[in-house]
């Protein structure tokens, strides 16, 4: 497993238990907090190639779309 996987699924896995500790606690808030991390989570598959490259520590390589 690479390094942006490992992120994406402990910040996912963060926002899924403060969800659910929100949920439990029916403290609106706390469940807000848990939906916005979860977003970050989700918004971290959108990142460009070469923001993703960087953080896996590679270059990266050029886009194949455009010779």
């Amino acid at each position: 497993m690479n390094r942006l996987a490992l992120i994406k699924l402990l910040v996912a896995a963060a926002g899924i238990m403060t969800w659910g500790y929100g949920a439990r606690l029916d403290n609106e808030r706390v469940r807000l907090a848990g939906m916005i991390v979860i977003a970050v989570a989700v918004a971290l598959r959108l990142l460009p190639a070469r923001v993703r490259a960087r953080i896996e520590g590679r270059r990266a390589e050029p886009s194949r779309d455009n010779p």
